[in-house]
């Protein structure tokens, strides 16, 4: 699905997304989740934005679903998302930080 030029600000959570869509399917999903949030603050009434717009949040419907099934807590309660979402955030920041520390640091880093 191609990001239409007025969204391209949202590129870099769908990137995102994708890159974890299989490591951390739950981190993917809020990734496009506030990818969705930023497009809908950002959109215009173009077809093409709109249309773009509708299939993120069907896609999003989709991942949501099925992750439900197997993690409620934090797909239902904002509190235990927000605590998810921030120790993945810190445990990616300690992964670079150790790595920064040990002289050995690239350009990746998860």
């Amino acid at each position: 699905m191609q990001i239409p030029q007025e969204l391209s600000g949202i590129t870099p959570f769908l990137s995102r997304a994708a890159e974890l869509k299989t490591i951390e399917p739950i981190i993917s999903y809020y990734c496009s989740f506030y990818a969705a949030q930023q497009a809908i603050s950002l959109s215009s009434k173009s077809s093409e934005c709109q249309s773009f717009l509708m299939n993120l949040l069907d896609d999003l419907e989709k991942e949501k679903s099925a992750l439900l099934l197997q993690n409620e807590d934090i797909m239902t309660n904002d509190l235990v998302g927000f605590a998810h979402v921030s120790n993945f955030a810190y445990k990616v920041f300690s992964l670079a930080d150790n790595e920064d520390r040990s002289g050995a640091s690239s350009k990746y880093f998860f």
